[in-house]
């Protein structure tokens, strides 16, 4: 199922998304310059590792498993 939904998302539209979240998290901070290199060439690759991961994250948040970056805790 995970499978379908990743080839759903997986555009280059939403790659680009990604790309300027992780450049954002790195300017203020949260992600140190090696990391934020990393996830940038798994973006600019075939991988589906940070497509993947990114979903698996915003389930859990949008279900209320995991809190958002901020602190907050979404009702399920």
């Amino acid at each position: 199922m995970i499978d379908v939904v990743v080839a759903t998302v997986d555009t280059p539209d939403q790659r680009a998304a990604l790309a300027h979240a992780v450049i954002n998290l790195r300017d203020a901070g949260k992600l140190s310059h090696r990391q934020a290199a990393a996830a940038i060439i798994d973006l600019e690759s075939q991988s589906q590792a940070l497509i993947r991961a990114s979903l698996i994250n915003a389930i859990f948040i949008k279900t209320g498993q995991l809190r958002t970056p901020g602190g907050l805790q979404l009702a399920a």
